[in-house]
């Protein structure tokens, strides 16, 4: 199943508490127990907080790429590092609890296309710089 867009649940600018990004998320259809979120974006960003923080409010499980990078030296992309059956096997047992998951890393749509189960929906997560501009890893502060 392709993952969907989801409608916008956080107003730029508007901190909410996880409880509340949780029902939010929670009250959409593909937030099913044994549905995978996927959470990407650039590194720093705050992608392992936010699973951490959304995992603890609604009981879920979070598996992190970051956990399963094997070559930590070379040219290879990120994807490419990563140990794969490990990664699969993390994936699966979590699943098995029948709660959603949070699957959370970089360059998570590739990653995701090695994996036998995808995410059924995406959150997308940006730094914003202190001015109020969107931050992927660029200094925006000078």
């Amino acid at each position: 199943m392709a993952a969907r867009r989801l409608p916008c649940i956080v107003r730029p600018h508007v901190a909410l508490e996880p409880r509340t990004i949780v029902q939010r998320v929670g009250a959409l259809p593909q937030f099913r127990g044994g549905a995978i979120i996927g959470l990407d974006g650039f590194m720093g960003a705050g992608k392992s907080r936010l699973a951490e923080l959304l995992g603890h409010a609604s009981g879920s499980c979070v598996v992190s790429t970051d956990r399963f990078v094997a070559l930590r030296n070379g040219e290879l992309s990120y994807p490419s590092r990563l140990a794969y059956g490990r990664l699969r096997l993390a994936l699966c047992k979590a699943l098995k609890s029948r709660r959603p998951v949070f699957l959370e890393g970089i360059c998570l749509r590739a990653v995701a296309r090695r994996l036998p189960a995808k995410p059924t929906a995406y959150i997308y997560v940006k730094l914003i710089s202190s001015v109020g501009l969107w931050n992927d890893g660029l200094d925006v502060e000078d």
